[in-house]
């Protein structure tokens, strides 16, 4: 934030202190301020506009973390980032396989299949235990989301077919499938979905 936008900071911490029935301090103010400043101050406004839509605690001021959590989210919870990521893991399964090599928009969703196992163990688990994973799941998208260092991931996970052929094959390694993101939408919009 710059120091022109102090005015509208100020506006902003005001209407989460009426929302949240704790209205900050001026000390308070400045030191969020600072802990704040290279967050854009519309990133800032949408963050506090998602705080008062979804938080379901009142009597308390927001965390700094829980703004930069709005913020990263997009507005969107992060209860429902991570089931949608869910379903775009699993809806990608079972559209292409293990045998593909897909690449997805969310690095998150490629993190969280390569600490259980890699792209081709995704999945194989019974039936059952559906639930248990989804939930797991769940609880590692929340974990990864704030984790700020998190290490780089590949731009796409290793199918089957690409781990049988890269070595010896070159040529019948398949190009990675892309999975959400800009280009799944293009791609949607260019076939009439």
């Amino acid at each position: 934030m710059r120091s022109e936008d102090a005015e509208r900071f100020g506006i902003a911490m005001g209407i989460m202190g009426e929302a949240f029935q704790k209205t900050p301090s001026e000390s308070l103010a400045e030191i969020y301020l600072k802990l704040l400043a290279d967050m854009s101050i519309d990133d800032f406004e949408q963050a506090c506009l998602t705080l008062i839509n979804t938080r379901k605690i009142t009597g308390t001021f927001p965390l700094v973390a829980e703004i930069r959590e709005a913020a990263a989210n997009g507005g969107i919870p992060l209860e429902t980032r991570a089931a949608l990521a869910w379903d775009t893991a699993l809806t990608a399964l079972h559209d292409h396989g293990p045998y593909q090599s897909p690449s997805f928009a969310d690095p998150i969703i490629t993190r969280i299949i390569i600490a259980w196992g890699g792209w081709a163990d995704f999945g194989l688990w019974p039936a059952e235990e559906t639930k248990w994973k989804r939930k797991e799941f769940m609880q590692l998208y929340a974990a990864y989301v704030s984790d700020h260092q998190a290490p780089a991931v590949p731009d796409h996970l290793i199918g089957i077919a690409e781990g049988n052929n890269r070595d010896h094959f070159p040529e019948f390694v398949p190009a990675p499938i892309q999975i959400g993101g800009e280009f799944q939408e293009q791609k949607k919009i260019a076939h009439g979905g």
